[in-house]
């Protein structure tokens, strides 16, 4: 199959096939990479996620309301902050995995496979900008939704692909969200087509995935249903085990399905950069004996 170039004007429907053809000609090779490096903080989240769910029953079925409250809402708390950070994480690592593994791609010459190790070394390279860009970006949202909710949307669209930016050009965190304002120009719909249209796809994909956690999760509510009343039973060592692989499967099924929207994004920048630029096209020219 041939190579398929980054830098090239794209209508939409150009942009969905490119990104379908960038999947399936790299899906084993980029899915092993997200495994190998988003895997761990995705194992974090199903135990924080299986530790949180049974904090929530057990207050749910009267459990925890003794004379020592705040002692037994203390789970509570830790395995919820677990669960936000490694989400958090992992969604980073996730970012930067197919980024780092889209830049390598693009700089090969050869059909050389693409080794986890050399997407891991662009993963650290890049980890503390996209972690200050996250940081950054988040408070940017939440401000603007908070105090003007149309503005919100607006530049949540804008800054959609800014971690795309910030690795391809190598640039700092403030410069890649004002790259972002400026190619956006023009094409803040048909941005926005993109970032609906594939992760409609993407939230349909990861339900998939989603199957085990919530047969495992009917069955805990089922197993505590006796005489009419709800009554919290811990569950045994082997439901723990299922229940933690669950939410791990959920985990890494929404974070690989989150690739189809990000490598959509990325050709929506590949395209913008060439419409106003014409990278693409002064690089074929330059290459010309």
């Amino acid at each position: 199959m041939d190579k398929i170039v980054f830098y090239e004007e794209r209508d939409f429907s150009a942009k969905l096939s490119a990104t379908i053809d960038f999947v399936r000609q790299n899906f084993l090779s980029l899915a092993k990479s997200i495994l190998f490096i988003a895997g761990p903080a995705s194992l974090i989240f199903g135990i924080a996620l299986t530790e949180y769910m049974k904090t929530v029953f057990r207050l749910g079925y009267g459990e925890g309301r003794g004379s020592n409250e705040l002692a037994e809402l203390a789970p509570f708390g830790i395995s919820y902050f677990f669960l936000i950070l490694a989400s958090s994480l992992a969604g980073i690592f996730v970012i930067s995995t197919t980024y780092s593994y889209m830049k390598l791609y693009n700089e090969r010459e050869t059909d050389d496979k693409i080794e986890v190790s050399e997407v891991f070394k662009l993963v650290g390279q890049n980890f503390f900008k996209l972690l200050g860009l996250t940081v950054l970006v988040s408070l940017m949202l939440i401000v603007s939704f908070l105090l003007f909710v149309i503005p919100g949307i607006y530049i949540s669209v804008v800054v959609s692909f800014v971690f795309a930016v910030a690795i391809f050009e190598k640039i700092d965190i403030v410069s890649a969200i004002g790259r972002c304002f400026k190619l956006i120009k023009g094409k803040w719909l048909s941005t926005l087509g993109i970032l609906f249209v594939t992760y409609f796809i993407a939230s349909l994909i990861s339900g998939l995935f989603a199957i085990p956690y919530y047969i495992i999760s009917f069955a805990q509510l089922f197993t505590n249903i006796s005489n009419q009343e709800f009554i919290y039973s811990e569950p045994s060592l082997l439901y723990r085990i299922f229940e933690i692989v669950a939410s791990t499967v959920l985990a890494l099924g929404s974070y690989i399905s989150a690739v189809i929207p990000l490598i959509a994004l990325a050709f929506q920048y590949f395209n913008l950069v060439e419409r106003q630029e014409s990278r693409g096209l002064m690089s074929q020219i330059e290459n010309i004996d």
